[in-house]
């Protein structure tokens, strides 16, 4: 086919940009995006890469709005680049390895990546994509990044964020070397939370583009949450948001789940799984960064009543409710109120107590009630391992 019958253009106008404090919902509002304005999906491509890769020094490290970085630049045009479609739509040609998986389909794209988190600004800034920051109240945050290192899994340390603070001293109330030296987990997550709160309000501030929303919404409401994203960002609308979160909902034995990974888990699920030594650290750290638990998004529909995100009818029954509640006196703490979606069970958006009274914790340990609470909250949130 000659070049005469190419037309050559951007494939995907206005790409949506979605991340987070925490992976649950990104790729969950992401798929409903994609649902809506019949477009693509491409999720967490910062996973396939190493970050020294891309000139990054860790999976989260802080890029300034206007920082030069051709391997970020490459990286990034490899996926938003222009590519040669045929008039007859029955050809799709392009250089990038990214975008190949999408032959035949160039419409709408949508970018949901929890890793993109202390980038989305300068994303934003260098390639006019329209971010969406999904933020959780201080205590999910810290429950789910305890839960994320525990595992092994990639979390936002402190440590990380040094480059950030030493630019822009004023997101610290408190000395960030003093901050370091806090003796707890919990402690240092609270202090990430407080820090990349005041970082977005900053960049709120600089860019309007940017699309601050709170996970508690998300939720709660998640038509109205949804329906207002999409008018937001302004992007086609080929479906109906109740469509969509129909699209992605199956139910199990009476009760709804979520097909998405990640989906939004009770955003009050932490008082299940934080203790109260831990609770009060973390309200200490915020109280001193003059940071809110609740974060910086705030946002609720008028006259709406809540729509938890688990439901689509009747949700779960009372008596499962009860046979559920009964249950977990004696399941094993191996599951957590927001673990993977490899099994049904923790698939549901409804919170899992991963307390137990068989006598043994996560780690094996007794829990016959021999060490305070005290004793307790130092090996739990002491563990300095890395990722």
């Amino acid at each position: 086919m000659s070049a005469a019958n190419f037309s050559v253009r951007w494939v995907h106008r206005n790409p949506v940009f979605v991340t987070g404090f925490v992976p649950s919902s990104v790729e969950w509002l992401g798929t409903l995006i994609q649902i809506i304005n019949d477009g693509r999906l491409l999720s967490n491509p910062l996973r396939s890469i190493e970050p020294k890769e891309i000139g990054l020094e860790n999976s989260f490290d802080w890029l300034g709005r206007s920082a030069d970085s051709i391997l970020m630049e490459e990286f990034w045009n490899d996926i938003l680049s222009p590519a040669a479609v045929a008039e007859e739509a029955t050809l799709y040609s392009t250089r990038s390895a990214w975008l190949s998986q999408f032959a035949l389909w160039p419409g709408p794209l949508t970018i949901a990546d929890f890793r993109a988190l202390m980038i989305a600004p300068w994303i934003s800034e260098n390639f006019g994509v329209r971010p969406i920051i999904i933020i959780p109240n201080a205590h999910l945050f810290v429950q789910e990044m305890i839960h994320r290192k525990r595992e092994n899994r990639t979390v936002i340390r402190l440590s990380y964020l040094e480059p950030l603070v030493k630019a822009n001293p004023d997101l610290s109330p408190v000395p960030f070397e003093e901050l370091l030296d806090l003796p707890h987990t919990s402690e240092h997550f609270a202090a990430v939370y407080a820090i990349l709160n005041h970082w977005y309000k900053k960049e709120k501030a600089a860019n309007p583009d940017i699309i601050l929303f709170p996970y508690q919404g998300l939720f709660q409401f998640p038509f109205q949450a949804v329906t207002q994203i999409i008018q937001e960002i302004g992007c086609r609308v080929k479906r109906d948001a109740g469509d969509a979160l129909k699209a992605i909902r199956i139910s199990y034995d009476g009760a709804n789940y979520q097909k998405i990974p990640h989906s939004p888990k009770d955003p009050e699920g932490w008082k299940t799984s934080l203790h109260p030594g831990q609770i009060a650290a973390i309200d200490s750290v915020l109280e001193r960064m003059n940071c809110p638990a609740t974060g910086i998004a705030d946002w609720l529909p008028k006259g709406a009543e809540p729509e938890v995100s688990s439901k689509i009818t009747s949700g779960r029954s009372g008596s499962s409710r009860r046979s559920g509640s009964s249950s977990r006196s004696s399941r094993s703490s191996s599951s957590d109120s927001f673990g993977s979606s490899s099994s049904s069970s923790s698939s549901s958006s409804f919170p899992i107590d991963n307390r137990s009274s068989s006598g043994k914790s996560r780690s094996g340990r007794s829990s016959s009630g021999k060490s305070s609470r005290g004793e307790r909250y130092s090996r739990r949130d002491n563990d300095n391992s890395d990722d």
